[in-house]
């Protein structure tokens, strides 16, 4: 049986780290790789906070659409609460494809069952984030004012529980995360425009 392992981390330094790990572990590097992402838009960074909706290209979502899709294999360990049937696992490709949008991903790939745990161990305590608490955290963050809950930091805090996910499928060169994956924001309806007429950018949200 041949499997896919996944985690997700908010930041390069984190994925990274994994990736070392994993190779220190005996993991060749051609059997883990490690997956940034970018905006095409015109939305700075400083804007990841905010409330939009993200858009990946074709071979990201086509990427989660087959690991997670109506053919997926069972979901060996991880996320076990969202397993059973096909709609479930839609959703759970959707969750992944949304928290893609701000994390760095790292996939590893192997034919031994022992070594898929070991690796999503290793991932996990290299900081993996449960994708369903890190996309809720970050819906949080964005209907909440940040600037009147300056007491309230706790509210935004990132999610403690870490989860990364084994999937039995094979390695399908059809369907490989790119090393960069490229994400268009699109802002809610209710946010205001980034740009004042004289072309500024603003911070403002409602």
């Amino acid at each position: 049986m041949a499997y896919t392992v996944i985690g997700l981390f908010p930041n390069a330094e984190d994925a990274d780290q994994a990736s070392k790990k994993l190779k220190d572990a005996d993991f060749p590097e051609n059997t883990h790789s490690v997956s940034g992402y970018k905006y095409n838009d015109e939305y700075g960074d400083s804007d990841a906070e905010a409330r939009y909706d993200y858009a990946s290209d074709e071979k990201t979502g086509g990427f989660w659409n087959w690991l997670f899709g109506e053919d997926a294999g069972n979901v060996e360990s991880g996320s076990t609460e969202y397993l059973t049937d096909r709609e479930r696992n839609r959703t759970l490709a959707q969750a992944y494809d949304e928290a893609g949008a701000r994390s760095h991903t790292v996939t590893v790939h192997t034919d031994d069952h022992e070594r898929a745990e070991r690796a999503r161990k290793i991932m996990d305590d290299a900081g993996a984030v449960n994708v369903h608490d890190f996309n809720n955290s970050h819906a949080k963050r964005a209907n909440i004012d940040r600037e009147s809950n300056e007491n309230n930091r706790e509210e935004f805090a990132e999610p403690k529980s870490n989860r990364s996910v084994v999937v039995n499928k094979a390695r399908n060169e059809s369907y490989v995360l790119p090393d960069t994956r490229i994400y268009t924001r699109t802002p809610r309806t209710g946010m205001s425009d980034p740009t004042d007429s004289l072309g500024n950018k603003t911070d403002s949200i409602l």
